[in-house]
Order: C-alpha cells, then sequence, then structure tokens
C-alpha cells in the first residue's frame, strides 16, 4: 500500500545526527538579536527603525546561500534535560517580546519623541515582529508543562489570539488535512477564499470544544476551568495597556496590527497543508495522520531563526516533542516545498501563480502517496467542507451524477455546494436525486437538486 512508504513516522534518523550542545544550541539564539535593534530604533527612531526590520529579512536573503540543513536529532537517545540551551532560546524570546513590546510601545504613544512617519513605521516592524513571536506561542503551547503553556498564551494574547491555544492543538491537530479542517486547505482554493471560513471558524471551534470538555464534566460554560476567562484576562491587561497609553486611538490601531499578525498566521497555516489530505477509511474514520500530510522545507537559516517551524510534517506526527528534536523528512515520507515557509506565503498572495507552482506539485504527491485513488474531487470539493460529515454521500454524487456535484460557481440550478451553504439536509436531498436517477427517471449529467 502506498500509504506504508517513507520512513518511520517516529525518527528518520540518517547518516547525519546533531547532537546536543551548546554550540548546536547557538544557532538558535541568532534571532534573538532582533530585541537590541528593536530597543534601539524605538529610542533613537530615524532610519535605524529599518535595522530590526532588515535584519529579520535575512533568511529570506539567505537562505539560497545558507543552503539546507537535513540533519537530525535523535529524540529516542536525547534527555530533555540535554535540551536547556535550546529551550533558553526560546523562553529569552517569550520574556524580551512582552518586555521590548511595552517599551516600544512607550516610546510610540507616551514619550512623544518620535514623530508621526516614525511612529508609523515602527509599529510596522512591531507588526513584523510580532509574526515570529506567534511562532514561539505556538512552541510553548504544545509543551506539558503549565507554566511553558500559560507563557506561551500570553504571548499569543499579545496579537489578541490566546484562543488558538485550544483551537490548535484540540480542533486542527485532530482533523488536519480533513474536510472538517477549515485550516487544511484543498486544492484549487486560493488564499482568499480560504481565509473568511478559517478565521469565521476558529473562534468558534475553540468555543464548541471548550464547551463539550466542561460539559462532559458536568460543569457550566461559566465555570473557572473554563480557559476563555484566562483568554479574556490575558488579551483584555494588552488592550487595557494600550488604552493607558494611548486612549481609544491606540486601541483601534492594535486592533488592527493584531489582524495583520493573525492573517499572516492563517498563511502559513494556508501554506502547511495545502492540497495534502488524509484518506476516508471503510470504517468512515480517517487515516491517522502522517508525515506526508504537511508541506516540509530544510532551509538552514529560517529553521534557526523561526525555531524548526518548516519541519511541520514532524510536527503533526509528533506535536509534543520540542523544536530541536523535529526531524527533517525526505522525499520519501514528506512533500518537498520549492520554497522557504515565507517565500510560499508571499506566492500564495496570488492565486494563479500559486496554482501553476503548487498543483502540479500536489499531483505528484497524489500519484507517489495514494497511487491506488484516480479521482480527488470528494476531498476537493467545497461542499464536502461544508458537510463533512456526509463525505460518501457526496461522494457517491460525484461518481453517479457529476452534474450534481458541480463546483462553486457553476451555473447548476442545484449543486451539492448550493445546497450545503444554504443549510439544507444533504443526505436526504441527495438520496432522493440518487433514486430518481437510479430509477431511470432523470439523466446523472443534467439531474438537480429539488
Amino acid at each position: 500500500m502506498a500509504q506504508h512508504r517513507g520512513a518511520n513516522t517516529d525518527t528518520a534518523m540518517g547518516d547525519s545526527t546533531v547532537t546536543p550542545s551548546i554550540g548546536n544550541a547557538f544557532p538558535y539564539f541568532l534571532s534573538l538579536a532582533i530585541f537590541p535593534l528593536l530597543a534601539y530604533a524605538a529610542l533613537e527612531g530615524s532610519w535605524w527603525i529599518a535595522a530590526p526590520y532588515l535584519y529579520l529579512m535575512i533568511p529570506d536573503v539567505l537562505d539560497p546561500l545558507s543552503g539546507v540543513d537535513e540533519r537530525n536529532m535523535d529524540p529516542r537517545s536525547t534527555l530533555d534535560r540535554q535540551l536547556f540551551w535550546y529551550k533558553l532560546s526560546l523562553w529569552a524570546w517569550a520574556v524580551l517580546w512582552p518586555a521590548t513590546l511595552v517599551f516600544a510601545l512607550w516610546q510610540i504613544l507616551v514619550s512623544g519623541h518620535l514623530s508621526t512617519w516614525e511612529s508609523v513605521f515602527l509599529a510596522l516592524v512591531l507588526t513584523a515582529v510580532a509574526q515570529a513571536s506567534f511562532i514561539v506561542g505556538h512552541e510553548l503551547i504544545h509543551r506539558r508543562v503549565v507554566w511553558e503553556r500559560r507563557i506561551g498564551e500570553f504571548v499569543l494574547a499579545s496579537v489578541s489570539y490566546p484562543t488558538y491555544a485550544s483551537e490548535h492543538i484540540y480542533v486542527h491537530h485532530s482533523l488536519a488535512c480533513t474536510p472538517g479542517d477549515p485550516g487544511s486547505a484543498p486544492k484549487g482554493v486560493s488564499y482568499w477564499q480560504y481565509l473568511p471560513r478559517e478565521v469565521r471558524s476558529n473562534l468558534a471551534g475553540a468555543w464548541r470544544f471548550e464547551h463539550q470538555m466542561l460539559a462532559r464534566r458536568h460543569r457550566p460554560v461559566w465555570h473557572y476551568t473554563n480557559p476563555f476567562w484566562r483568554y479574556l484576562i490575558e488579551t483584555a491587561a494588552w488592550y487595557g495597556l494600550l488604552y493607558w497609553m494611548g486612549g481609544a486611538w491606540a486601541v483601534l490601531i492594535y486592533v488592527i496590527l493584531c489582524s495583520g499578525v493573525i492573517l499572516s498566521m492563517k498563511l502559513i497555516n494556508y501554506v502547511q497543508h495545502y492540497g495534502l489530505r488524509r484518506i476516508r477509511l471503510p470504517n468512515g474514520r480517517y487515516e491517522r495522520v502522517r508525515t506526508w500530510h504537511s508541506w516540509s522545507a530544510a532551509y538552514r537559516l529560517s529553521n534557526w531563526f523561526f525555531y524548526n517551524m518548516q519541519r511541520h510534517p514532524d510536527h503533526h506526527v509528533a506535536p509534543s516533542r520540542r523544536y530541536p528534536l523535529l526531524q527533517h523528512r525526505g522525499d520519501d515520507a514528506a512533500p518537498q516545498l520549492p520554497g522557504s515557509y515565507v517565500e510560499m506565503a508571499g506566492l500564495a498572495l496570488f492565486p494563479r501563480r500559486w496554482f501553476r507552482k503548487m498543483d502540479p506539485l500536489v499531483d505528484r504527491w497524489r500519484a507517489h502517496f495514494y497511487p491506488q485513488i484516480d479521482d480527488w474531487s470528494a476531498y476537493d470539493s467545497p461542499a464536502t467542507a461544508e458537510r463533512p460529515d456526509s463525505f460518501e454521500v457526496i461522494t457517491e454524487i460525484f461518481a453517479t451524477a457529476p452534474r450534481l456535484a458541480a463546483p462553486r460557481g457553476s451555473t447548476a440550478p442545484r449543486n451539492c455546494w448550493t445546497v450545503c451553504r444554504r443549510g439544507s439536509s444533504p443526505i436526504s436531498i441527495y438520496r432522493k436525486a440518487l433514486d430518481r436517477i437510479r430509477a431511470g427517471d432523470a439523466d446523472p449529467e443534467s439531474a438537480h437538486l429539488s
């Protein structure tokens, strides 16, 4: 079976391994130099404001020159205490980011020594650094130690998105690469089409999960153990600070900047799983997540600066694994992007160029890992995304009556997409239509859902 191709999902040890040491951990401290540059830019203004931004762009410029790093650290023989220096880099970012953010905001809103253009550009630089801080927050919320998870939440709250801690771990990780996951874009869906559902579903998905967990424990939704209370307090603390510093206008601008950070994070999510799908099994469940359900990249500098973010395939098969232990997966175990995550995220903003580059790679992935599957239309259908519980019925529609399964925007009077969007019960409607087709009362190529 093609599903069993590739390296072992626990480890991917090759001939070249990395041993935990101060020297090998040092590259992960490089990104921390952004904070003294940012603080000095806030103090001096002028062209110094460009310094932290240019420093953050180093991976984008030098990735092709620095090459790739496909070495792995052995997670089976490495003890957690051996990773102290790696953890220290992450903890340092989690401490330095809130402190530097508050310092820079004070210079912008209170001290008054920066001109308008300096304040605007410094705010944009803070937004860029906040995007990297999101990666740190993501790493920390996956930790088993409670205090690390709480710090991760606080970092995420600095960009107004602590609910990500619930949605990402308990919704995205369980549904990744299935039609039920808004964060996994099917083939042919652009970032701009993907974005509204992803944003709309995230908060609702996190709330729904926490509500269900409380209900199982026979607790009301307002019980103090509901993490949404923490999320509210953490976010309110940041907004209270902004209002105290600069009033309502400062809060409004902060909302806009945080929205930009969240949208950029959604862009990375879009890249990480675009077009990749887990197969529906005969028992109605999806196969477990494998390394080939995320796009990988091995660019050395990007992984140093952003804590191995591009080793996403291994993150999904071992979510609690710390970033230095994440394994690089080769072509036989994970699809490889033609560029770094940041480079591909920029390309995803332009749908035609994105599809031209990525859709052939998705087709190649499907032929390599699932040669037994010829028809992926149900996995890519917007109707399946709207009604993931009706997967079998929609698959039957695609096989029996292609007209009924016309894509979004089709001229068909009642296709799968319009039925699902109108909230109808697709199972009963589809069954009725299929019965008519089988009885010879309707042509599969022209039948309508009615």
